[in-house]
């Protein structure tokens, strides 16, 4: 292909996204919405912020990493106002949904013609939900940028079987530790697979560029995980994920099984929890997991599919939260797209069942990497269980991984098809 005729491509993708965001911008009154209608969770980075910055301690539920980028111009300025970070944090998740949309592109150029990759590329841009996220100070388009970049680079290991691009894209896998805590778990398995490779392959063909980014991510998830034990005694990278068993699906299971209203125990659960350290937390939900797995596993699976299907089926939160108090324009504007994004919500989930289902029909033999893929986009989707009430912030970061997976499965179908017509 020709380089020069890519590079304009790329730039088109852009410009149309910097101008699909400043119409977003303006139609909406954005500008109101990112001081005025915040969401709780951007307190909590801002608290994490200031923790990292001022004493250098962790939040009890907000890793370093976000708290890290989210508070950068504390490097040159000594202190920053909560608008402050608000407006560095819509130009950080802007610049991270412009890479995102970069890698999105390159990613389907390693195996459609130029035209194809343009087009369907210009999809990852009309997405309201995701657009709506670069507005607030939520991990969001952070977490995006970083699954696009694994889907890029596991793409390019199954293209040219290079081991160097397979270590990138564990090195980001860990990294999103460091942004959401959740990631924990796949971080472990593709790191250990790694190490084993090391074993039994040994380093001396590899980049050392690249063996000392993937320590590099090693340690920083060492030094989350002593930070955390130092401050609260515990080792774990944070307490997020007991907080939202107790007072989410924990809560459900409970409401469930007792026969009570979910409201009254989310709020008795969430006011007993403000009285206590997040030590006393973790040992309380942990409690009440085991007590609820042994005892009322049903209720348990029943409030984790009726959260996959709210998640799975509802618009962005965040278009219902700007549209109110706006013109009856503006508010109309955020009432279609947030229609929109819950439509896309649920079409983005049944790509991801039915690539699944493809993948373990007609792919499971080869092309693992992409299997890798979607069990990572699985996990992520099926992790989202645990909470509700978030409209499709959970699934929305997966929609150009999700479409990229679709479409290489759709390639690779009719590339087979072909071949075996002409047998």
């Amino acid at each position: 292909m020709n380089n020069v005729s890519i590079i304009r491509d790329r730039i088109w993708i852009l410009l149309i996204a910097g101008f699909s965001a400043v119409l977003f911008f303006y139609l909406l009154n954005i500008d109101y919405a990112i001081i005025h209608v915040i969401s709780p969770d951007s307190y909590t980075y801002i608290e994490a912020s200031e923790l990292l910055y001022n004493h250098f301690l962790p939040h009890p539920t907000r890793p370093i990493g976000y708290a890290f980028l989210s508070g950068l111009p504390r490097i040159f300025i000594p202190s920053l106002s909560q608008d402050q970070y608000l407006y560095f944090a819509v130009f950080l998740n802007f610049t991270a949904w412009l890479g995102s949309l970069v890698y999105v592109h390159k990613t389907l150029l390693l195996f459609l013609n130029r035209r194809a990759a343009f087009l369907i590329s210009l999809i990852s841009v009309f997405l309201p939900g995701v657009l709506a996220s670069v507005f607030f100070m939520l991990t969001e388009s952070v977490v995006l940028f970083f699954i696009t970049w694994i889907t890029f680079y596991l793409f390019r290991y199954d293209t040219d079987k290079n081991i160097n691009h397979l270590i990138i894209a564990v090195t980001a896998i860990n990294l999103l530790v460091l942004i959401r805590p959740g990631f924990i778990y796949p971080a472990i398995v593709s790191s250990a697979l790694i190490i084993f490779y090391f074993f039994v392959k040994g380093v001396g063909n590899l980049s050392r560029y690249i063996i000392s980014f993937i320590l590099v991510s090693f340690a920083l998830i060492i030094l989350q995980i002593s930070m955390m034990y130092r401050t609260y005694g515990e080792v774990t990278s944070s307490y997020i994920d007991k907080f939202t068993w107790y007072n989410y699906l924990g809560a459900r299971s409970y409401a469930s099984v007792n026969k009570i209203s979910e409201d009254s125990v989310m709020y008795t659960r969430m006011k007993f929890c403000s009285g206590l350290s997040y030590p006393e937390i973790s040992r309380i939900s942990t409690d009440d997991f085991k007590l609820q797995l042994s005892g009322s596993l049903q209720h348990v699976s029943r409030g984790w599919v009726m959260n996959l299907l709210e998640n799975s089926s509802t618009g962005s939160n965040l278009l219902s939260d700007i549209r109110k108090g706006k013109s009856y324009f503006s508010a109309s504007i955020a009432q279609i797209l947030h229609v929109v994004s819950r439509y896309q919500n649920l079409l983005f989930t049944i790509v991801l069942l039915i690539s699944v289902l493809g993948w373990t029909i007609y792919w499971f033999s080869g092309h693992w990497t992409l299997g890798a893929l979607i069990l990572l986009l699985l996990y992520v989707f099926l992790s989202s269980g645990i909470s509700f009430l978030q409209g499709d912030r959970f699934h929305s970061v997966l929609y150009p991984s999700i479409l990229i997976v679709f479409v290489k499965l759709i390639y690779a179908s009719s590339i087979r098809n072909k071949s075996s017509a002409d047998l």
